[in-house]
């Protein structure tokens, strides 16, 4: 039994001692006849630190990775936007009938695209 277990079980009650000792030996007996216990027994803090180090590095990493989609998401939009505008600037004036039924065209995709990335990102999380 570990001595951090000892000790908690010999501050305790006598009465609470023993309603909890049966527990902890059946859960002991658990660990020690599963290939995982033996594992576990090798882990040490600095394991354990190295994980915690390594899972704030991985949340890190998705963060930084969020902020570049993002960016790179506003950059479509701007250069989508800059077309649209240099598209109806050159044609308002002589083909108005074309540049409506083009902008009907851009505005049911658009609507239909920002549909479907809706439906994913809600999927995603």
């Amino acid at each position: 039994m570990p001595p951090d277990t000892a000790q908690a079980l010999n501050a305790m009650e006598p009465t609470q001692r023993e309603a909890v000792l049966p527990i902890i030996s059946m859960q002991q007996s658990i660990i020690a006849r599963t290939p995982e216990g033996d594992i576990a027994r090798k882990i040490t803090p600095d394991h354990i630190t190295q994980m915690l180090n390594n899972d704030k590095t991985a949340i890190d990493y998705q963060h930084e990775d969020s902020k570049q989609e993002k960016m790179v998401n506003i950059i479509y939009v701007v250069i989508v936007a800059a077309v649209i505008l240099l598209l109806s600037l050159m044609l308002k004036d002589e083909h108005a009938d074309l540049l409506s039924e083009i902008l009907k065209l851009l505005l049911a995709t658009g609507l239909g695209g920002l549909g479907g990335y809706g439906l994913s990102k809600s999927k995603q999380n």
